[in-house]
């Protein structure tokens, strides 16, 4: 049974980290830019959450640095390894990043030792390893922005440990899973999920306005005026002097969008379908309240078809 203390702590991370995904969330959608002092705001709130909940639950001392090697993580790969900027010759630099990373791992080892490797030693190694492991699906293009990885960043420490909130969540998760799955991951994990229930909400939001068609389920109708000003991409284009339907679109450039238009302006187009650019932090902030309702989805899944 998990002890109240923790339960309190975990609907406070639930909180914090929706109240974190919902402001970026809303800039992103606006401006396609996510101010880097919120996720420096989030990932500090975060150690401040984790050392109180250490504190709180009278943690073996060795697990309060904990949030001296992610610090050191985050700062590195946030910077790139530029740590003193300008201040710093490339070679100041280079040896002042990997002075941190050695620092940062003499404390993981430290602690591995005073722990005796023990799962808890293990879970606090999530935070670590989850900063590097979203800087690296950065950089392969699984997460496409640099703000999708500075969140995962952020919730590495924000959110650290499975939560236990009440009955929630209602798919519970092997030990053995908790210990080797960070629950950064899982998160990841259902926010693609809902990712894919995008499609179902294009569908709804077309059948009230009465636009019922195939492309109902990959965009909505704009006016044609309007598009220049909106996150989107054109469904229909003029090609040859036809009209022809993408329903994925490629990406082109902003002098490649405005000769799309004036070439169905003049085919005598007032209203076009358009897929919307949608930036994964908006399914991010369903995956970020799934994973604490719900659980490991994906697994869950699996499990069920396993009969498990």
């Amino acid at each position: 049974m998990v002890s109240s203390e923790v339960q309190l702590f975990d609907a406070l991370r639930l909180v914090l980290g929706l109240a974190f995904l919902a402001i970026a969330a809303v800039m992103d959608v606006r401006t396609r830019k996510v101010h880097n002092r919120l996720w420096f705001i989030m990932f500090f709130v975060g150690i401040m959450v984790l050392e109180l909940g250490y504190i709180t639950s009278k943690a073996p001392a060795a697990l309060l640095l904990t949030p001296i090697p992610a610090m050191i993580f985050f700062i590195v790969i946030f910077t790139e390894g530029e740590i003193g900027e300008d201040a710093l010759s490339e070679g100041a630099n280079m040896a002042l990043t990997v002075l941190l990373l050695v620092v940062a791992i003499a404390i993981i080892i430290y602690q591995g030792q005073m722990l005796k490797y023990s799962s808890d030693w293990v879970r606090s190694l999530h935070i670590p390893i989850m900063i590097a492991v979203s800087y690296g699906l950065y950089l392969v293009g699984m997460l496409r922005g640099g703000a999708d990885a500075k969140a995962f960043m952020g919730l590495a420490v924000l959110a650290p440990f499975y939560p236990s909130i009440g009955p929630m969540p209602f798919i519970g998760s092997p030990e053995q899973m908790m210990i080797i799955l960070p629950f950064a991951l899982v998160v990841l994990f259902d926010s693609a999920l809902a990712t894919m229930l995008v499609p179902l909400g294009y569908a709804v939001y077309n059948v009230g306005r009465g636009d019922i068609d195939r492309r109902m389920f990959f965009g909505y109708r704009l006016a044609l005026k309007l598009v220049p000003h909106r996150f989107v991409w054109l469904m229909e284009k003029m090609e040859d002097g036809e009209m022809v339907t993408e329903l994925f679109p490629k990406r082109g450039t902003k002098k490649q969008l405005l000769r799309d238009i004036k070439a169905l302006q003049k085919a005598g187009k007032k209203k076009v379908w358009v897929t919307p650019k949608i930036p994964f932090m908006v399914p991010m902030v369903a995956g970020y309240l799934l994973a604490f309702v719900a659980g490991n989805l994906i697994f869950g899944l699996i499990f069920w078809i396993a009969g498990l």
